[in-house]
């Protein structure tokens, strides 16, 4: 797993390290069949390779599994959904990443960063009313950073770049 995410972080990408981070994330998953985080990595990569090498069939469809077996076996986290909502982006099914962001936030409604990319999908499908709704619901959620007591996943949750939310606002103006 730390290799993977190690991968993972690289800026640049080539075929060798796409193909170690695809073992060793395959090889996760046979060991631990059961972990949400693990499938997930491995959507993630496959994502990963159709964003750099481009829409191979074999990852696209090694992704979605992922993505929904992870769902399956954490159903009550955003963070599958908002991964394989990004992959749907990326290959054009605007539609289909609302779907998956929809079931996101309604699994944690306070998810920011789901919150945000709505916002961006929402612009994509030029529906402008929908994208500020969903930016001032990104905002609300945010302040809730500044409580005291909040343990990691809830900071997880309400956690996101600055710099997204003044994208957001300047592509609405």
């Amino acid at each position: 797993e730390w290799c993977v995410r190690s991968f993972l972080a690289k800026r640049e990408w080539n075929w060798e390290l796409a193909g170690e981070a695809l073992a060793r994330s395959r090889r996760t998953v046979d060991i631990h069949p059961g972990a949400a985080r693990l499938w997930a990595e491995l959507g993630i990569v496959n994502s990963r390779i159709v964003t750099d090498f481009g829409p191979w069939p074999d990852a696209v469809e090694e992704a979605r599994a992922a993505f929904a077996t992870a769902v399956d076996l954490e159903p009550h986290q955003p963070w599958a959904l908002l991964e394989w909502a990004r992959l749907e982006r990326g290959l054009g099914n605007l539609d289909r990443a609302v779907v998956l962001i929809l079931m996101a936030l309604e699994a944690e409604p306070h998810t920011v960063r789901a919150r945000l990319f709505l916002g961006r999908l929402e612009i994509d499908r030029a529906r402008f009313k929908e994208a500020r709704e969903a930016l001032e619901a990104a905002r609300a959620s945010a302040e809730g950073r500044s409580r005291i007591g909040l343990n990691a996943y809830e900071r997880e949750l309400l956690a996101a770049p600055e710099w997204q939310m003044r994208e957001l606002d300047e592509a609405l103006r």
